[in-house]
């Protein structure tokens, strides 16, 4: 812990001084609460910097552009009509007026109210989703148990590094609504609450789609999974993600929901079951390096083999209460995730079961210290963390203005590079 007034004052100088390197000194100590107000300040200044490189920075920039235009009127009409397919006949369509959500709506137009510049919304969903993200941390750390080990380590490592720094601003609504939902998932199942169902419920008014997740963590709350009915379902995911895979083109996906083409939630859906998305994305991984490629599937087919592996009976550990009350939860999610992935952007799902079975990971190497599976499968998971951080720091390299880890927040506040961190070091 800071262990008084005067040395965290001694860091809150330091931070003012270097922010880079507070934020660094912070982060070390991440599980310490003392440290967070640091790390947050920093998201601030990493959101308010960041480089407006290109996607959802650029078009949030357009949209509060927009906003700042709008009255109350305006945007009372826009909230209570979110989900009307005539809701914008009298006005522009921009990315907060055609997503199916209020979250970035309503704090654009407060944020509007004060200020015209859209630095100050970059740097405040950048704190909100940070704080978030720190939360969870705590929440997942308070479910270890046993003896730390350096195998417990490797996997708590990947479930905090998994989700890339810098997608608290470049994504916005999904990434801050897959914490918000994860945290009170979590509470929920542990205890039973339902209050903590409301609250991940309500990352639903962050990103829409997040109706999925909280639908099936109905699902777990009141369908009992019987081991015919497990199997099944893994079964059916397994076969339907080996045939989306093996598949370049998923017209037929696309037909399934013909019926639905006049509706405003086909058309935003539309976005996160494209084909040509799909098929995009398809034809870059076919000239990618090999890292590229593992990275892209790397996690998730390592993930995917523990699973089935364990659920063949060949993995055998100690559990706890918890993960046995994770269990079914942990086969919805998984099934789910392999039907999505290969659908276009609704496809980062797994994420939830990315998170979801790296937690059980890091909770069952504390539970058997001793287990030469759990033991092999951390090893494993090492090169495929420091590969997918190398990778993700690098893509995050564009968004990053280069005076962030040089800068004070005086200068950093009053002035912006014309360049990205990327550009500086490797010239594009």
């Amino acid at each position: 812990m800071i262990r008084n007034a005067r040395n965290k004052l001694s860091l809150y100088i330091f931070f003012f001084i270097w922010p880079f390197a507070g934020f660094l000194y912070a982060a070390k100590k991440i599980l310490n609460k003392n440290y967070h107000f640091v790390i947050l300040m920093f998201a601030f200044l990493f959101g308010y910097s960041v480089y407006a490189f290109n996607g959802d920075i650029v078009s949030y920039a357009d949209s509060y552009e927009e906003v700042c235009k709008y009255d109350y009127a305006d945007y009372w009409y826009l909230l209570v009509h979110t989900y009307s397919s005539d809701r914008l006949a009298d006005y522009n369509a921009n990315t907060v007026t055609t997503q199916a959500d209020i979250y970035a709506l309503t704090l654009q137009f407060l944020l509007s109210r004060v200020t015209d510049n859209p630095r100050w919304f970059w740097g405040i969903v950048s704190v909100i989703y940070t704080y978030l993200v720190l939360k969870f941390i705590l929440e997942a750390a308070s479910l270890l148990e046993g003896k730390s080990s350096k195998i417990q380590k490797i996997f708590f490592a990947a479930l905090l590094l998994t989700v890339p720094f810098y997608v608290g601003v470049t994504g916005i609504r999904f990434w801050t609504a897959l914490f918000l939902f994860m945290i009170y998932a979590i509470k929920f199942i542990k205890k039973g609450d339902i209050v903590y169902f409301f609250i991940a419920f309500s990352s639903v008014f962050i990103h829409y789609t997040f109706l999925v997740p909280v639908i099936l963590l109905l699902i777990y709350r009141f369908v009992r999974l019987s081991r015919l009915l497990t199997y099944t379902l893994i079964l059916v995911s397994v076969a339907f993600f080996s045939l989306t895979t093996a598949t370049t083109s998923l017209n037929f996906i696309k037909n399934l929901t013909s019926n639905f083409d006049e509706t405003r939630i086909d058309s935003i859906t539309d976005n996160y079951t494209n084909v040509d998305i799909y098929s995009d994305v398809v034809d870059q991984n076919d000239v990618a390096n090999w890292y590229v490629k593992l990275d892209g599937v790397g996690f998730l087919y390592f993930l995917i083999g523990i699973f089935l592996l364990e659920y063949s009976g060949l993995f055998k550990w100690k559990k706890n209460e918890f993960i046995e009350r994770l269990e079914p939860f942990h086969v919805i999610i998984f099934c789910i995730s392999l039907i999505t992935f290969n659908l276009g952007s609704i496809g980062r799902f797994c994420y939830i079961f990315y998170l979801v079975s790296l937690l059980r990971l890091a909770i069952l190497a504390g539970l058997n210290p001793h287990n030469r599976i759990l033991k092999t499968l951390g090893y494993i998971t090492l090169p495929l963390l420091i590969i997918h951080v190398l990778l993700s720091c690098r893509a995050g390299f564009y968004f990053v203005d280069p005076l962030l880890l040089v800068g004070n927040p005086v200068i950093l506040i009053f002035m912006q590079s014309s360049i990205s961190l990327s550009e500086l070091i490797v010239g594009h």
